[in-house]
């Protein structure tokens, strides 16, 4: 890199990101309704002091202040992440796709190696949809390349172009991204991404011993060991070890081990709770709300508040009563971004608790999408350009990802 080169800086502000380099180059970093915010120091102040830690230890996604308090349990996986970002030498241009089944803690990994590369100087930007941030200036410094952070980036539109501009340009990137296995090895974007930089793939296998000593005694740092909180240290580790072989993956896992109880059965247990407290019809209306959200956060993806409201025939002034407060501190809790975007707790929470509604407390999944559908296309009509729109194509192509493929047909055939 130039001397000219070393003085580039990173502006953003509400017409997108862009690098200007020393000659005055400006090369941009905004594709489509991607915005992002920089981890610098003033923002890792902000989620140590006074940043509202997520209810993580019970199966919401992390936020940053969890972060900052060093809520997560250290991976082993971690120190080969962050040796691929730090090394010295080419390619200077570089990705890291964390890959692992939903629930297995990709996204706190993520988190976890972006905050520790801005604690040691690196400009690291976290991408985001949705609301804008305020403006943001980040130096560019020869040594410590720009870190750009997409999770789920296996559906991150205009990612193949935004790399191709970067390594025309010349500037030095690494990439860090997460995405669900199987959704990665069908995902063209790999394909993409390695022809414009040097790919790595990062496995996260299911923890260790040594990982679940760690993540224990964060538990138990936290208050947070339920059902196991009258165990001997020992009989933890092998708990929470057969939870993992009965369960598979981290989240469920560690809900079980806490709560005393399988996962399964945690999430049915909800749904029995909430018919016992507020009647079928009402718990009615609950559940099929939460199945809107699930029917499109088992991928990611985000439900609005009004494309919500129309999937359920109601107006949106009666999603917070009759829906969102009523969630609130369960499981099937809703949560919502700027923007009115809703989500579930956890894509795995939604993917388990939409097979259990489905066809018993619900009608079957098939029946849920075409009134989803129809839905979507109610609300297209009347706001044709809305970003809600993606979904007409994201959805199906999930489900082809995942070879689904009759139900990716019938999706298809609903969107044309």
């Amino acid at each position: 890199m130039t001397a000219g080169e070393r003085q580039a800086v990173i502006q953003g502000s509400a017409q997108g990101s862009v690098i200007i380099t020393g000659d005055g180059n400006r090369v941009s970093l905004s594709r489509k309704d991607i915005a992002y915010h920089p981890l610098d120091a003033a923002f890792r102040t902000t989620q140590q002091t006074g940043g509202a830690p997520a209810d993580f230890y019970n199966g919401t996604r992390p936020n940053w202040a969890n972060i900052a308090r060093n809520h997560d349990a250290r991976r082993d996986l971690l120190d080969s992440l962050l040796g691929f970002v730090t090394r010295s030498g080419g390619p200077f241009q570089r990705a890291a796709v964390i890959t692992a089944p939903s629930g297995e803690g990709k996204t706190t990994l993520l988190m976890r190696a972006a905050w520790e590369l801005a604690e040691r100087g690196y400009p690291v930007l976290w991408t985001h949809h949705g609301h804008v941030l305020p403006e943001y200036t980040l130096p560019l410094e020869s040594e410590k390349p720009l870190v750009l952070c997409f999770d789920d980036i296996a559906y991150e539109e205009g990612i193949s172009d935004l790399f191709s501009d970067l390594s025309m340009s010349g500037i030095p990137f690494i990439a860090m991204g997460t995405a669900r296995t199987y959704e990665w090895e069908n995902s063209s974007i790999r394909q993409d991404i390695g022809r414009t930089a040097h790919l790595q793939e990062f496995p996260l296998g299911r923890l260790t011993r040594d990982e679940v000593i760690r993540l224990l005694e964060r538990l138990e740092a936290a208050g947070e060991l339920g059902a196991l909180e009258h165990q001997t240290s020992s009989q933890r580790v092998q708990h929470f070890l057969d939870r993992l072989q009965a369960d598979g993956q981290l989240l469920p896992a560690m809900l079980a081990a806490r709560r005393g109880q399988a996962f399964e059965r945690i999430v049915e247990s909800v749904f029995a709770t909430l018919i016992a407290r507020y009647g079928r019809d009402n718990a009615g209306f609950l559940l099929r709300g939460y199945a809107g959200i699930a029917l499109v956060h088992r991928f990611g993806f985000w439900m609005s508040r009004p494309l919500l409201a129309e999937f359920l025939d109601t107006s949106e002034a009666e999603l917070a009563p009759r829906l969102l407060f009523p969630l609130q501190g369960e499981l099937l809790e809703i949560t919502e971004a700027e923007g009115r975007r809703l989500y579930s707790r956890h894509p795995l929470i939604a993917e388990v608790s939409l097979e259990k509604l489905a066809g018993r407390h619900l009608p079957e999944e098939a029946d849920l999408y075409a009134d989803f559908f129809a839905a979507l296309k109610t609300f297209l009509d009347r706001q044709p350009y809305a970003p809600e729109r993606k979904l007409l194509t994201m959805l199906p192509l999930a489900f082809k990802i995942r070879r689904e493929t009759d139900r990716a047909r019938q999706l298809f055939e609903r969107a044309a």
